[in-house]
């Protein structure tokens, strides 16, 4: 079966994000961001009151949740900007 994994990404840098609804009719954000060597890589947050951390060029510790079975999901658990 699946196995679930927590991970951080230190310094992480916000590119933007887009919030979306589901078919469900729930709504989440696909977060952007660079890593150190300026790799953009976008990642799916359930949590929309965090948008307000999500500010373009903002810098911080990226917590992610990666579930692996027959899919990898990889979701946000938390962002903590470093001048925060």
């Amino acid at each position: 079966m699946g196995n679930d994994f927590a991970a951080v990404i230190p310094n992480a840098c916000v590119r933007g994000y887009e919030e979306k609804t589901s078919q469900k009719g729930t709504s989440y954000l696909i977060v952007r961001f660079e890593d150190q060597a300026g790799r953009p890589f976008s990642v799916c947050d359930k949590q929309t009151d965090r948008k307000s951390l999500y500010k373009r060029n903002t810098e911080g510790d990226l917590e992610i949740e990666i579930s692996t079975g027959k899919y990898t999901n990889i979701v946000i658990t938390g962002f903590t900007p470093k001048n925060a």
